[in-house]
This record gives C-alpha cells, sequence and structure tokens, in this order.
C-alpha cells in the first residue's frame, strides 16, 4: 500500500511532458549556440605576433654601443667589453663600418614595409615613424635618428611623433602606433640607476592592423546579433507551436460551443503534436499526448456530454455561460416564449420485442431512434426526450 502511494505521488510530481520537449530543445538550441560562438568567434579575430622588431631594436643597441669613443657611455661600454678587453681593444672602430651601420639602421626601418600579402604572412606593413638607439656615427650615443641615407634609399623621422608617448603634433593617434622599447638587462637590477640614457625606443605605424580588428569586431556584433536573433525566433517558435498555438485553439473551441452550442466545432490539424513526434519520434501512441492535447480533448468531450445533458432546450443555457467571463456557472437564466409542435412516437408491441431480442433489445430502439432523430432534425426538429420505447418530439 505505501509503495502504491508513493508511486502515486512521483505520478503527481513528475514533470509534464510539455515541459520535458520544451526543456530538450532549450538545451540542444543552447548548446548549438555556444558551438558556434566557440568555432567562429576565434576565426574572427586579427592577432599578430611578431618579435622581429624588439629583436632588431635589441641588435641596434648593441652595434650602435660597440664603438665606445664617447665618455658619457663608459657603463654601457663596460657591460659589453670586459676589464682586459676595455684595456687591449680599440674600441674607436666598433663592430662594422658606418656604410654597413647606415645600412642596418635602413633595413630596421624599411623592414616593415616590405609585406606584400597579409592573408598568408599574417604581417602587417608597419612604417617606422620615429627611432632612439645608439649612434655609431656619434660614439655610441643614445639619440634620435632623424635621417638615414644609403645607395638603397632614405628615410626620414615622422615630424611631431617624437618620443615614448604620442603628442598633438602627431598626426596619428595614440591606439595607431606601437612602442618599442629595449632596457640593457644589467638596468634591471634593483640597485642600478641612471639607466634612462640607455634605453632605446622604436615607434612604428600599426594603423591598418587596427583597421582590420574594428572590421572584424564589426563582424563579429552582427554575428552576435544574429544569433540572438535566430535564437530568438527559435525559442518563439517553439513557445508558438507548442503552448500558444493550442490554448488559441481550445479558446477557440470555447468560442464556437458558446455561439453554436449544438454544432461540433471545427478543429485545426495538431501541428504541436507533429512537432512533439518529431522531437522524439519513439512516442508515438496516444499515451504520450501533449498535456495540451488533453486538454483539448477534455473541452471537446465536456462540450458533447453538454449537448447531449441539456439538449436543443439546453443550447441557450450552454452558450450563456461559455460566453460569460465572471467563471460561476447560472442555470437559472431568463427564458422566452417559443411556438413549438409537440410529437410522441411509440414502439408498438415493445413487449413482444423484448422477449424475442432480450439483450439485443438496446440495439433495435438505437437504430430506431437514430432514425427517428435523423428525421426530425432534417425537417428543422429536435428530439426533447427519450422515454425507453417512446420519443417526445
Amino acid at each position: 500500500m505505501e509503495e502504491l502511494n508513493r508511486e502515486k505521488a512521483a505520478k503527481r510530481v513528475e514533470a509534464s511532458r510539455l515541459g520535458k520537449i520544451l526543456s530538450e530543445q532549450t538545451t540542444r538550441r543552447v548548446i548549438l549556440g555556444v558551438l558556434c560562438v566557440l568555432f567562429v568567434l576565434p576565426n574572427l579575430q586579427v592577432e599578430e605576433v611578431d618579435n622581429s622588431r624588439a629583436f632588431g631594436l635589441q641588435q641596434l643597441f648593441f652595434f650602435g654601443s660597440s664603438r665606445c669613443d664617447a665618455g658619457s657611455l663608459d657603463y654601457s661600454c663596460s657591460k659589453i667589453y670586459t676589464e682586459d678587453q676595455l684595456k687591449t681593444t680599440d674600441l674607436s672602430s666598433g663592430w662594422l663600418t658606418e656604410e654597413g651601420w647606415n645600412y642596418m639602421l635602413y633595413s630596421y626601418a624599411t623592414s616593415g614595409l616590405t609585406v606584400t600579402d597579409t592573408k598568408e604572412t599574417a604581417d602587417y606593413p608597419r612604417k617606422l615613424l620615429w627611432l632612439r638607439v645608439p649612434d655609431f656615427m656619434n660614439g655610441g650615443e643614445v639619440r634620435d635618428i632623424n635621417y638615414i641615407n644609403t645607395t638603397k634609399g632614405e628615410w626620414r623621422a615622422e615630424p611631431g611623433c617624437e618620443g615614448p608617448t604620442n603628442s598633438d603634433a602627431c598626426q596619428w593617434r595614440e591606439t595607431e602606433v606601437n612602442v618599442v622599447s629595449y632596457t640593457p638587462p644589467e638596468c634591471l637590477a634593483s640597485n642600478v640607476t641612471d639607466c634612462e640614457q640607455l634605453q632605446v625606443f622604436a615607434k612604428f605605424l600599426n594603423r591598418q592592423l587596427q583597421i582590420d580588428q574594428a572590421q572584424m569586431s564589426m563582424i563579429q556584433t552582427c554575428f552576435i546579433v544574429f544569433l540572438l536573433g535566430a535564437g530568438s525566433m527559435t525559442f518563439a517558435k517553439d513557445a508558438q507551436t507548442l503552448v500558444i498555438a493550442p490554448i488559441e485553439k481550445m479558446v477557440n473551441i470555447v468560442k464556437q460551443l458558446a455561439d453554436d452550442p449544438l454544432s461540433k466545432p471545427e478543429t485545426a490539424e495538431n501541428d504541436f503534436e507533429e512537432f512533439s513526434m518529431t522531437a522524439n519520434p519513439k512516442n508515438k501512441d496516444k499515451s504520450g499526448q501533449l498535456e495540451t492535447s488533453m486538454l483539448e480533448n477534455t473541452i471537446l468531450k465536456i462540450g458533447s456530454l453538454l449537448q447531449v445533458g441539456f439538449g436543443e432546450a439546453g443550447a441557450q443555457i450552454i452558450g450563456k455561460n461559455m460566453s460569460s467571463e465572471d467563471g460561476a456557472l447560472q442555470y437559472m437564466i431568463p427564458g422566452r416564449k417559443v411556438f413549438a409542435i409537440y410529437g410522441f412516437a411509440d414502439i408498438r408491441d415493445f413487449q413482444d420485442i423484448t422477449e424475442c431480442l432480450l439483450e439485443e433489445v438496446m440495439v433495435f430502439v438505437n437504430k430506431i431512434a437514430r432514425i427517428v432523430h435523423t428525421c426530425v432534425h432534417t425537417w428543422g426538429g429536435a428530439a426533447n426526450k427519450n422515454i425507453g420505447d417512446a420519443f417526445l418530439l
């Protein structure tokens, strides 16, 4: 007994089939949307990992400071050379010639402009705007390089863009420039001071990268808007098919019964049942129908029972109560005068027929009743009452 009560209690708290279908569909669409975001968004991002500018600036620092004949740069020279090398090596010549230094500066300044196909290399052309490195031509002194002239070409610094920070005189915005710096490892120690003169900088223009990133951000926004719009439409479609449409259908049945209580309500096709079969093709028996379909069938059956119980005489009572909004059932509504002709039909020799047919007599009576009722309805009448072997029409 206790187990039976537990089973009944479990059935009462069990989730409805309609709720299960809505939950499953929502979960599937959410998972699909998350997967779309995970797979699509990384392909809509523009990133560039290029350390060549930082490495080139480091090389310029060491090659430029290799010519240590400036008295103000004893610190950097002592870090590049050992004490024995400082005593025995002629540091005025450096590691390369002056022409080689100019070619090295020119290669660094123009290397970012040789990119022709950003789709294949994933690199973007970058113009050098400002450069501050040890000047090989001036004994390794750290200073701004404003002009480079070689047999391959020349380079000039962009006026107004000097300094690590962007000034108002520079025609490019701060987000469109990229500053690369290098500080010698010896200057990173906490006990070392006066290293500002050894820090070198290079400022590049990365406008094309910012443009592509802005375009991809716009595409990402459009994709998210499209995904949210498509998701809301699919969620609304599920609610419309499984909940709203069946409720509207039931309301339509009630309105039809209120307008003409004696006629059979016209119902549309069960689109929500087809949807549920598509979502769960295993549940094709009637026991697995949706709760909304059960309610619709119940309303139709209740309407049929009201028609049989009240008949044509009670059609007005049914219509008035169906159309009322207070929810109370009113039997005593005002009547009306009707002019009618009443007829009484009787099955002759009913007792003898009963003794002959026995339990089959009800089938005989129902067939006669069907004939009588059909004829009466055909000629605009109504069957009022069935009394065993007689009919009041």
